[in-house]
C-alpha cells in the first residue's frame, strides 16, 4: 500500500493495496487507525473484520501480536514486505539482513 493510505486517520475504511499475495493487482481492504487505539493501525490482506479470524493481519501497531501475528506467519511461512525507500531509508539499507532490489525502486527487506 502507497504511504497515503497507511497514514491518517480512518475506521473501518477501504485502503488501497497495491498488490499481495492474494492480487497482483490493486484492490481495497478495510483497515483500522484510530488515534484513540494504541493497537492501530490494523493492517490486513483482506477486511479487518475476516482478516483476524483467517490469518490475514499483516500487522498491528504498538508491537501487538497474539493470535492475530501467531495466525498469520506459519499459514503464509512467514511475510515477504516489499518498500520503496527514502533517501535516509537508503542509508539505513545496510542495518537489514538482507534485501533485494525489485523493479521500479521496490525492495525486498528482511529483517
Amino acid at each position: 500500500a502507497n504511504k497515503t493510505q497507511v497514514f491518517g486517520e480512518y475506521s473501518n475504511s477501504p485502503r488501497t493495496i497495491e498488490s499481495s499475495s492474494i492480487s497482483e493487482r490493486p484492490y481495497k481492504a478495510r483497515w483500522y487507525r484510530r488515534a484513540s487505539s494504541k493497537h492501530d493501525p490494523w493492517i490486513s490482506m483482506e477486511d479487518y473484520s475476516y482478516s483476524a479470524s483467517h490469518g490475514g493481519i499483516m500487522y498491528g501497531g504498538n508491537a501487538f501480536g497474539r493470535a492475530h501475528a501467531a495466525d498469520i506467519l506459519p499459514v503464509h511461512n512467514g511475510a515477504n514486505v516489499w518498500v520503496k525507500l527514502s533517501e535516509e531509508g537508503k542509508r539505513a539499507q545496510r542495518k537489514c539482513e538482507e534485501m533485494r532490489s525489485g523493479k521500479d525502486g521496490w525492495v525486498w527487506v528482511r529483517h
